[in-house]
């Protein structure tokens, strides 16, 4: 089953790497067809104004809060956060050259998985200094 895909699309690599205009769709039977490779408007409201990749930190918070944890769990848990740390920065700078200014803005006012803590708390005292 896998054999019929490309890999690369598969995993999300090729996406991560193409162009931002449209690209083949892989479950298509000719060529011809094509999809866009997402939304052509920022989306900053409901989970997306807490933090800009609420699905990793649902995914993290899945894996994490669970009662046992196992070796392979943790094995899981580690590659997640290493896919994360490097997927993540990649995927911001494809969403910089499709948004622009409204996305970097978004940057400066959103942390980018953890919603509070750390990064909250370091830019509100940021703030704070230049009033």
């Amino acid at each position: 089953m896998i054999i019929k895909f490309d890999m690369l699309e598969f995993t999300g690599i090729r996406q991560l790497f193409s162009q931002t205009g449209a690209v083949n769709c892989p479950f298509s039977t000719t060529m011809s067809q094509q999809r866009t490779t997402g939304m052509h408007a920022l989306i900053t409201t409901g989970l997306f104004r807490l933090c800009r990749h609420p699905l990793y930190l649902f995914t993290l918070l899945a894996l994490i809060i669970t009662p046992t944890m196992s070796l392979d769990r943790l094995a899981f848990i580690i590659f997640t956060c290493s896919y994360d740390a490097v997927g993540v920065p990649i995927e911001e700078q494809k969403l910089v050259r499709i948004f622009g200014q409204s996305y970097i803005d978004y940057q400066q006012r959103v942390p980018s998985i953890i919603p509070f803590g750390i990064v909250s708390s370091k830019r509100q005292q940021t703030e704070k200094k230049q009033k």
